[in-house]
């Protein structure tokens, strides 16, 4: 028997959908329809099962909270993000959204992992112009720092093992540090233009050599990746040849 409600008792139902929405209980047709009815079916089962319960905010919130395992609600991380990218201008949201989805070979879009990067990168953002060149550099500056889910493509090849003949990476540079292997690469570089090494490194030359890691995805952070010095919009060449160099050396995860 379906229970049928009064108009009162329809009011308590939106009074608590708003707290419930601001919970994380998914309850807009924009976060996935089937699972909005679902909900809704759950809560209207319960009062059908229980003819004597009263329909008011507090029985509604109760409800909910005996049947979470059995509820769709929303992640802390998507609530986070949510946060975020509402409190932006119009403007700036789409600007975001045009700029997020060509980044399906680079970032993770998806899931807890995309909403943790989008809201890192709206973060990173605040105070700055929502232009395509100022978001990749939000997303070169974030893999070097507080990391970012990146999409990782296979690059295994066999007989290419770490330490065998034929490997990447020989047995007597897997003890070098990242600015060993900075240094040992200027070093190639000069011998194979002829020219001895500079007394001093040349930072920005040495990171412009650093573009291909050991993932198509490293590669392409690899490409984004500059460092800039504090409180400026200068980049920092030593610093982003060093973590260019890591994630070469599949150490900037």
């Amino acid at each position: 028997m379906n229970r049928q409600y009064t108009e009162e008792e329809l009011q308590q139902f939106i009074e608590a959908e708003n707290i419930l929405r601001a919970k994380g209980l998914v309850v807009d047709d924009t976060d996935g329809k089937a699972l909005v009815d679902h909900n809704a079916e759950r809560i209207a089962a319960y009062f059908d099962l229980n003819l004597q319960t009263p329909i008011n905010v507090a029985t509604v919130l109760k409800a909910c909270e005996d049947m979470r395992q059995q509820m769709h609600w929303k992640s802390a991380l998507q609530m986070e993000y949510e946060t975020l990218y509402n409190a932006l201008p119009k403007t700036d949201q789409q600007k975001f959204g045009a700029w997020w989805f060509q980044q399906k070979n680079v970032l993770v879009l998806d899931g807890d992992e995309g909403y943790s990067n989008a809201s890192k990168v709206i973060e990173w953002m605040r105070g700055r112009s929502f232009d395509s060149r100022t978001l990749d550099l939000a997303v070169s500056n974030l893999a070097g720092t507080r990391g970012l889910h990146m999409v990782h493509q296979s690059t295994f090849r066999p007989s290419r093992h770490s330490g065998g003949d034929n490997s990447f990476m020989k047995k007597s540079d897997t003890n070098l540090s990242a600015r060993d292997h900075a240094a040992r690469r200027a070093a190639d570089a000069a011998a194979a233009a002829g020219n001895k090494p500079a007394a001093t490194t040349d930072y920005r030359k040495l990171a412009e050599l650093i573009t291909t890691g050991r993932t198509h995805s490293d590669s392409l952070r690899l490409q984004r990746l500059f460092v800039m010095k504090p409180g400026t919009t200068d980049i920092d060449w030593e610093q982003t040849a060093y973590q260019r160099q890591r994630i070469a050396d599949g150490k900037g995860r």
